[in-house]
Formats: structure tokens, sequence, C-alpha cells
């Protein structure tokens, strides 16, 4: 089989307007249904399914239930059948026209590669030797492995975690955990089939999962920032940013026991050319949490959350001390977890205090819709 490159999961945050919220508003989308669900998200209390031919095409949720988000704020997520199946693009500027939303920023992006073997070997034995140590990441690790067994263990994969970064990456056994669901998403067997796959052979993932946009900044020779802004470049680029994560933040190497692992024999798993891309920073110098750290990003978001939106505008280094002390100490996770709140819809609402406080007008409250 030929190695296949999807998309799995795309998410992007939108700018409502206030009509959007209206009772009055005609929830209207040619060539589509809209239907609405009783229960939001932990982060919505709005949620409506959009599908076209009883096919689901996305999910709209909107209306956060903190305060600190701004309220015209929504999430987006395309279905996963329709990133196999359909147009996405064309399902996005559709949606994004229709309904009168404004790009803000994407949330999540998945992207995967499927194969039968990797350029160095085995699938299923480069599982194997990452366990048992005999094959090495290039760059500080954690993660875990999960497995199927009886009397015996078969580890069907490693996923990589990234506190509080940019990328996350799993290889894994797609079919075995196909398997495992009852053979669901034949969507993407029928995708396998197209690159000639053999209908025997074990097909394994290798999935690349971006997060944290506020810290990606891919751009071109001109300068202009694209995966950040712009659907259409993300999605016909696929290629090119999947290739770039890999060759920056996914190598391997044999674990022959030197001092410089950069000097061992390396591990491929695709031979794919780089994206020619300048300006990327990784944060790699992040200091352990401690309880103080803790103690001070706690008392900065309480004092964000007393403080009307009025008196917050004369005094926005409040979010940007927050943003420095989680960004610091690595408290992603910890701050999310314990305020249910998503840090790239906080940064969206400091943006917008600032855009008033330079205009002296509300962000897009007079904006007129039809």
């Amino acid at each position: 089989m030929e190695n296949v490159i999807s998309f799995d999961w795309i998410s992007w945050n939108v700018h409502l307007y206030p009509i959007h919220l209206s009772n009055s508003f005609n929830w209207y989308l040619e060539g589509y249904k809209i239907e609405d669900m009783e229960i939001g998200t932990k982060i919505f209390e709005k949620r409506k399914i959009i599908y076209k031919d009883k096919m689901k095409i996305a999910t709209l949720t909107y209306q956060p239930k903190s305060k600190i988000i701004h309220p015209l704020i929504g999430q987006i997520q395309l279905s996963n059948e329709i990133l196999y199946k359909g147009n996405p693009t064309e399902v996005y500027n559709q949606i994004m026209q229709g309904l009168r939303f404004e790009f803000k920023s994407f949330s999540r992006i998945d992207i995967c590669m499927d194969v039968t073997r990797f350029e160095s070997g085995d699938c299923q034995e480069f599982i194997n030797q990452i366990v048992s140590n005999q094959i090495m990441r290039l760059s500080k690790q954690s993660g875990y492995a999960p497995f199927k067994g009886g009397k015996s263990i078969k580890f069907t994969g490693i996923s990589w975690i990234n506190k509080g970064g940019i990328t996350a990456w799993k290889i894994y056994n797609k079919s075995q955990e196909m398997r495992d669901f009852d053979n669901h998403k034949q969507y993407i067997r029928d995708k396998w089939k197209f690159y000639n796959w053999n209908c025997q052979d074990d097909v394994y993932r290798v999935e690349l999962s971006l997060k944290n946009f506020s810290k990606i900044n891919i751009v071109d020779k001109q300068n202009s920032n694209y995966l950040t802004k712009s659907f259409d470049f993300m999605y016909f680029n696929i290629s090119n940013i999947y290739s770039y994560f890999l060759n920056s933040t996914f190598k391997f190497c044999y674990n022959q026991k030197k001092s410089n692992i950069s000097r061992n024999e390396k591990y491929i798993l695709f031979n794919m050319q780089n994206i020619e891309i300048k300006n990327y920073q990784y944060n790699s110098k992040i200091q352990d949490p401690t309880r103080t750290s803790k103690i001070v990003v706690s008392d900065l978001f309480d004092t964000i959350i007393k403080t009307s939106e009025t008196e917050l505008k004369t005094c926005l280094e409040l979010y940007d001390t927050l943003f420095y002390y989680i960004n610091k100490y690595n408290l992603y996770d910890y701050f999310e977890k314990k305020f249910n709140i998503d840090l790239e819809l906080l940064d969206l609402h400091k943006n917008e205090l600032e855009y008033e406080k330079r205009t002296n007008k509300k962000f897009h409250a007079s904006s007129p819709i039809t």
C-alpha cells in the first residue's frame, strides 16, 4: 500500500455576532439542516449539529459558560467522515459565509500517515523496539504504551505526550483499533483501498496533533503568516506541514549506547521532503511547576474573573503575567483542568479587549447581519 496522508480532526474558533445569540435569529444554511442539541459541552452552553443529506457535516458550539471567555466566541469541528469523504474546503466556505461567522484561529488539527511498513522496517517491530529501548526518540519524551493480551502482552502503539506544547504524536495499529470497535469507519478502509491496500495487511497510523496555535508561526518567503490564518493554505499544504513537524520534532535512532545519541544510526519512518519554513520557535526551556507558581496562576485568574471588562482594559498586563507564568512553569494542563478554560479562547478575549480599548468601540457589535 502507498503511504496515505489524511486529516483526522479539524476544529477552529469563530467570532459570532450579537444577532446569533438572539432568539429571533433564523439558523438557516442553504442545502444543510441544523439541529439543536439539548446538552452543550464542558466549555459551551449551546451545541448544534449541521447535516447534509442525513450525513453529519460539522458541530457548532457557542455561548461560553465562563464569563472570562468573550460571549461571541464559538468553535466549529468538521465531522471525521467529511474529512475522508467530502470536500472540507467547500463545507468550510459554505458554513462561514452562509452563517456569517468570522474565522479567529484553529483550535486543533490532527494529520495522520497510514502505512503498512516504515522505511527502516516493520511497524510492529518498531513499537516493540521502542518499548524495549532498542530505538530512541531524538528528543525529550514521556508517554504511554497501550497493549492487548492475556497470557502474553502485545503492545499496539505508543503515545508521546508534550504537555503544554504544540505537538503530540502517536503510532498505533489502526487496523486493530477498528477491529476493536466492530470495524467502524468503513470510509477509512475505502481510502486505503484507493491507495492499493490488499485488505489483509495491518495498517499502522503515525498521527500528529497540533494545538496551541498562538505558539505556531509558519510563514512564507514574504513573511505572511498562513497556518493560523488560512483554512485553504492549511488544507492544501497537508504534506508540507506534516513533513515539517515530522522532521523537526519526531526523529528516531537505534540505541547504540553512545554518549551522543545524535551520532547513532537513524531509524527512518518516511522519506518526505521538508518544507522551507522560518521563524518557527519551539519553547524547550520550560521550568518545572512549583506550588508557588500554581498559587500565582490561580490568584491572577481569580483577579481577572472578578474584574469588570471596563477595568480589565486598563490593566491588560494581568493577562500577560498569567500567560507568562503558565508558559514558564508548563502549567497548561493544570490551568485548563482546574478552571475548565481553553487558553486559546482566553487569549482571544484579551485581544478583543485590546481592540476595544484601542478603537473605543465594542468588537464587531455594530456589524450588520441580515
